[in-house]
C-alpha cells in the first residue's frame, strides 16, 4: 500500500480524493467507493461530521480503508469533542495504523442546524496540532504508544486570499512550529489569488517544514457550484467558472475539463506539492479528472 505521507517525500504531484460522507453510506458503500477512488489518488481523505451531519465516524471509516488496502487521510475537528475525546482519537488512530491525519477548528453549527446540537471548542487549532505532536514524538501518553506502529504525520489548514503586500503567514508558521507537516488548503479554483498566496508562503520559508496541498472540485453544474461556494465560505470559485457550467450543453463534462485544467495549471504553480479532489456521489468523475489530467503530463 502507498502512503500519502511518503508520496509527499518525493518529487511527484500527489494526488488524493476526499470521501463525501453522509447518514446514507454504510461500511459497503464507503469501501467501494474507496477502492474505486484508490485507482486514481495515493490516498483517500475522511471527512469529521460533513456539514455537520452524523455518519460513519472518521475512526471507523479509517480502519475501514486500511482493512482494504487503502492509505486514508483522517479529519478531525475540535469542534465536536473535547479534549480527552480528542486525546483517546488520537492514541487510537495511531494504534490503528494512520499515518497522516488532518487537524482543524471545524466549521461553527448553521443556525439552522436541527436537532440542536452544541458546539465544543475545547481545544484550538495550535494547541490541538501541539497535543498531536506530543503524542506522535512519545512526549505525552507515551505507555499507550505501540512502537511497532509508524507515527502520524500531521496536517493543518489555511485560508486561500489575496494577500497584501506586507503579509506574512505568521499563524501557518505557528502551526509548523506546533508539528504540522503538511498545509492543506480549502477549495481554489482562482489561479491568480493561489499562485499570489504561494508566492508568500515560499518568501516566508514555510514550505521548508511543511508541503502544501491545494483542494479542487469537478462541479456538475450551475447548480453544484453555487451550492458548493454558498456552504463553503472559504472557498474560492471564480464567477467565470459558474458562468461555463451554466452556458454549456454538457455541464459535467465541462466541469471535469475546467478541473482538469486547473488541476494542471496548479502543478506548475512552485512550492505545491499536490491536490486533494472533493468527492460527490458521482465517484467517476474524479477519476475522469485525474486521467484527463495525466493525458496532459508531457512524457
Amino acid at each position: 500500500m502507498q502512503r500519502f505521507r511518503e508520496a509527499l517525500s518525493q518529487e511527484t504531484f500527489v494526488l488524493t480524493a476526499e470521501l463525501p460522507l453522509s447518514p446514507k453510506l454504510n461500511r459497503h458503500a464507503i469501501v467501494s467507493m474507496a477502492e474505486k477512488l484508490s485507482l486514481s489518488v495515493t490516498a483517500i481523505q475522511i471527512p469529521d461530521h460533513t456539514n455537520a451531519r452524523p455518519h460513519i465516524s472518521n475512526l471507523t471509516a479509517s480502519a475501514l480503508l486500511l482493512q482494504a488496502g487503502i492509505d486514508p487521510i483522517m479529519h478531525m475537528n475540535s469542534r465536536d469533542r473535547n479534549r480527552i475525546s480528542l486525546q483517546s482519537d488520537l492514541l487510537s488512530a495511531q494504534a490503528l495504523g494512520i499515518t497522516s491525519i488532518l487537524l482543524m477548528r471545524g466549521m461553527d453549527l448553521p443556525s439552522d442546524h436541527r436537532p440542536r446540537a452544541t458546539s465544543i471548542f475545547d481545544v484550538g487549532a495550535i494547541d490541538f496540532i501541539t497535543t498531536a505532536s506530543a503524542i506522535r514524538d512519545g512526549e505525552a501518553l507515551s505507555s499507550a504508544r505501540d512502537e511497532h506502529v509508524s507515527p502520524f504525520q500531521i496536517g493543518a489548514i489555511a485560508q486561500v486570499f489575496d494577500p497584501a503586500p506586507d503579509w506574512t503567514p505568521e499563524k501557518l508558521k505557528a502551526k509548523t512550529d506546533a508539528g504540522a507537516n503538511f498545509i492543506q488548503l480549502p477549495l481554489c479554483m482562482n489561479l491568480e489569488i493561489l499562485t499570489r498566496y504561494m508566492q508568500k508562503l515560499i518568501s516566508a520559508r514555510l514550505l521548508w517544514k511543511a508541503s502544501v496541498m491545494v483542494t479542487i472540485a469537478p462541479f456538475a453544474d450551475r447548480e453544484a457550484a453555487v451550492k458548493t461556494k454558498a456552504s463553503l465560505p472559504d472557498s474560492l470559485i471564480p464567477q467565470s467558472i459558474i458562468n461555463q457550467l451554466e452556458q454549456s450543453a454538457n455541464p459535467r463534462q465541462t466541469g471535469i475539463d475546467i478541473c482538469a485544467e486547473i488541476l494542471t495549471a496548479i502543478s506548475m504553480i512552485p512550492g505545491i506539492s499536490g491536490a486533494n479532489i472533493l468527492v460527490d456521489e458521482d465517484v467517476s468523475a474524479a477519476a475522469e479528472v485525474v486521467t484527463a489530467f495525466q493525458a496532459a503530463q508531457p512524457s
